[in-house]
């Protein structure tokens, strides 16, 4: 009878297999898990990495906007600055114009003026190279003569602002080199010539 029922039993079962099929199936999921998580942040951390990038663009973006938005109104000021500066030198342009054709014959008129007055101006200077040639003759005359009176015994001697005296030696054949004077004064009343005559440094006699 034993025997029979201990045919019925069924086997014995093996845990220690089943025991590591579940610690190995754990592992796995655990791992998995891990990996998971792990997968997770990785792309969590990559969507703030980029959205702190497309923030940075976007603030990057307004600014340059911002820029361009100032700029744009600076260019745009200074493009109706230069417009009103442009129909100054235009208004200024014809207002030169009109000036410069209402001077025109005038200038004209100034140059053909000063074509006469060079022409004059060549023509007394052609005179004045003239005169200063016979002066120059007749200074070389006067040197000259100046020199023959020299020989002579004959000197001019400026005294005084009215007051001229000439000397005079050659005139004593016995004694050449006595001297003989007289003195030519102007009369300030009458701006007549009054001559002095000395003879041997003494006075002698007046003439009119």
């Amino acid at each position: 009878m034993q025997e029979t029922i201990h045919a019925k039993l069924p086997p014995p079962l093996e845990t220690e297999e089943l025991v590591q099929q579940n610690l190995s199936t754990r592992e796995e999921l655990e791992a998995w898990v891990e990996a998971q998580k792990t997968r997770v942040l990785e792309e969590k951390r990559a969507d703030q990495l980029q959205s702190q990038e497309h923030a940075r663009a976007s603030d990057e973006a307004q600014r340059k906007r911002e820029l361009l938005q100032i700029e744009h109104q600076k260019l745009s000021a200074d493009t109706h600055a230069k417009e009103r500066e442009l129909s100054t030198s235009q208004m200024e342009i014809e207002v030169l114009q009109a000036e410069k054709s209402r001077r025109e014959p005038v200038v004209k008129q100034l140059f053909e003026k000063t074509v006469e007055e060079d022409a004059k101006l060549k023509e007394l200077l052609a005179d004045s190279q003239k005169q200063q040639t016979t002066q120059e003759q007749q200074l070389q005359e006067l040197k000259q003569g100046l020199a023959m009176y020299q020989r002579l015994g004959l000197f001019f001697e400026h005294a005084e602002a009215d007051r001229i005296v000439v000397r005079f030696t050659q005139i004593d054949a016995k004694n050449p080199s006595r001297e003989f004077s007289f003195r030519i004064t102007i009369d300030p009343i009458t701006d007549r010539y009054i001559g002095e005559l000395y003879r041997c440094n003494s006075l002698s006699a007046k003439i009119y």
